[in-house]
This record gives C-alpha cells, sequence and structure tokens, in this order.
C-alpha cells in the first residue's frame, strides 16, 4: 500500500497481510495464456510464496484468510482438489518447503522473535514439521528473522540468516545451509560482503552446482537483481 514504510522483515508480518490474493496455474507465458485458481475456494485470502512437491503433484503454501489471527500451513492437489489445513494456532507458519521424505521445512513466529529495529513485529525463523502438521519442533536458535528456505541438490537446507547481534543491521544477510535436522549450521556465502544487503530466495540450478538468488536491499520488498553463485 502506498506509504508503507518498506522493509523485508514487515513484509511478511500480519499486519501487512493483503486479502485478495490466489494461488493459481498459469499455462503459458505468451498467446493462448490460461489461468486456473487453486485456492482460495470461497474467502478472502493472504498468500505468501508456495512449493511444488517433488513429483509436481501437490503444491505446499502459507494462507492467511481474512478472519485468521496467522498464517498457517496448506496442502493442495494440482489438479485443485484435496485442499487440506496442516497447521494451525495462534501463530504465523509461512514459506514452507517440501523435503525429500515427504516432510516439510517452514519458518514460524513460534519462537516469540522479534525484529531487532522492529520489535512490534513477530518475526520467523526454521522450523520443521511431519506431513501431516505434528511434532513441530525449532531447528535454529537465531534471535533475529530468517528467510526462504529451499533445498539444494545436495540435500542440505539453503536459507538467509540476518546477524544482528553485536553487528550492524546492514549487510549481513546472507546465505546459510544446515542439515534438515537442523544440524551442521554454516556458512554458504557472503558472511563478510558488502554487496547485496540481502541475498534471498535461493534456489538450486538443476544439473548443476549452482545457486541463484535475488539481490536486495535492506529496506525494500522482495525485489532486486538476480545472481548466481558458484562457490568453487
Amino acid at each position: 500500500r502506498g506509504g508503507e514504510w518498506q522493509h523485508e522483515s514487515r513484509y511478511r508480518s500480519i499486519m501487512c497481510a493483503a486479502n485478495g490474493g490466489e494461488l493459481s496455474v498459469l499455462k503459458g507465458l505468451s498467446g493462448d495464456v490460461q489461468v486456473r485458481k487453486l485456492a482460495p475456494s470461497d474467502k478472502q485470502a493472504a498468500f505468501l510464496r508456495p512449493d511444488v512437491s517433488y513429483d509436481g503433484k501437490k503444491v505446499l503454501f502459507c494462507m492467511k484468510p481474512q478472519a485468521d489471527k496467522g498464517y498457517h500451513l496448506y496442502e493442495i492437489g494440482a489438479d485443485g482438489k484435496g485442499l487440506r489445513q496442516i497447521t494451525s494456532g495462534g501463530y504465523s507458519d509461512i514459506e514452507p518447503v517440501y523435503l525429500p521424505d515427504d516432510n516439510i521445512i517452514f519458518l514460524t513466529s513460534r519462537a516469540n522473535v522479534y525484529g531487532g529495529c522492529a520489535p512490534w513485529a513477530p518475526q520467523h525463523i526454521t522450523a520443521r514439521c511431519d506431513a501431516n502438521g505434528k511434532n513441530i519442533y525449532l531447528l535454529s536458535v537465531a534471535s533475529e528473522p530468517e528467510y526462504s528456505p529451499s533445498i539444494l541438490n545436495d540435500g542440505r537446507v539453503i536459507y538467509t540468516r540476518w546477524e544482528y547481534n553485536d553487528r550492524g543491521l546492514n549487510r549481513i544477510q546472507s546465505l546459510w545451509t544446515m542439515n534438515p535436522d537442523g544440524t551442521a549450521s554454516n556458512t554458504y556465502w557472503g558472511n563478510h560482503s558488502i554487496y547485496p544487503d540481502h541475498l534471498g530466495e535461493a534456489r538450486s540450478i538443476p544439473g548443476t552446482s549452482l545457486v541463484m538468488f535475488n539481490a536486495m536491499g535492506h529496506h525494500d520488498m522482495y525485489r532486486g537483481c538476480i545472481g548466481i553463485l558458484d562457490v568453487a
């Protein structure tokens, strides 16, 4: 909305959830383009980043219906059938990603973490749960928000970690990795780089060892240049 304070932490906060979104399938990129809505069926809702299953038959996503207090995880078939709610409660669960064993990595506000420059806005760190939403546990001990997890070709989780503690607030939102059980947390790239401020939405490029990412500013809304990393 016009006049909103632009900040990547605020963007994912429930206070900025914009109703009227939808999860859709796009067929074609030019000419006879077809759009098919998957969700929601009959209510106003806000959506964030979805993920497609390894066999292409299911879609995992987070949705905040207008009347709900937070985002929760949902799943639906790529054919539009079988919508089910995975998590619930008074916290927000966002940006879910399928693991190869059908369990789920996601970000959650269940740790009661708040941003260093936005202490009024609950933030999200990395967690894991079973495919049915049970056995939720936190993978991270972060005290600042984390962003956009995804699965590398070698099975590790890559994500953006914001290291605000004992450091300046800018140019410390770099890429980290960990195992799907939270062990072996380690830097991937950018921990001592100057630009960009925020390396986000990292994904493996299939068939290569390369990682593609979005290069964003600290006070920006998930838009920027596309970069490719070759750590070799």
